[in-house]
């Protein structure tokens, strides 16, 4: 049976999680760094068997908009690795939001806000967005 964690990097971001999921097995790491792997390992060592990164993004793409969900294939490091995501989960995800976009999640270690380096981590990534917490957690 499946154990589900949650991470999220803000609180707010968790407040739109709270009524639809157990606190415990919802963390909110911060901007520290580490933070959201440090939160991933507490998950497993509390039984979850899968983690979810959930919240906001930067878009990389043009296509997208403010509110747009986007459902990862694939998470990228800064480093290059790429992480794939579990394959029914990414299946009931998409069946249950079916006006999200299935794209690559890109991640950074630092805020990526200016376009220049946004268009250049989507040339070099493919990436759909761009995330501070998801490559952290696929790492576990």
């Amino acid at each position: 049976m499946r154990k589900i964690g949650f991470i999220t990097g803000l609180d707010s971001e968790a407040k739109i999680l709270r009524p639809l999921v157990d606190g415990d097995i919802l963390r909110t790491a911060g901007l520290q760094t580490g933070a959201a792997e440090r939160c991933a390992r507490d998950l497993i060592a509390n039984g979850c068997n899968l983690l979810v990164s959930f919240g906001l993004a930067g878009g990389l793409r043009s296509t997208l908009g403010a509110g747009d969900v986007i459902v990862a294939n694939s998470v990228i490091a800064p480093d290059g690795t790429s992480f794939a995501p579990d394959a029914d989960m990414i299946d009931k995800l998409t069946r249950s939001l079916p006006t999200a976009q299935l794209a690559p999640i890109a991640g950074s270690d630092n805020l990526v806000a200016d376009i220049q380096t946004k268009i250049s981590l989507r040339d070099r990534t493919g990436a759909g967005a761009v995330d501070m917490e998801s490559h952290h957690v696929a790492r576990c």
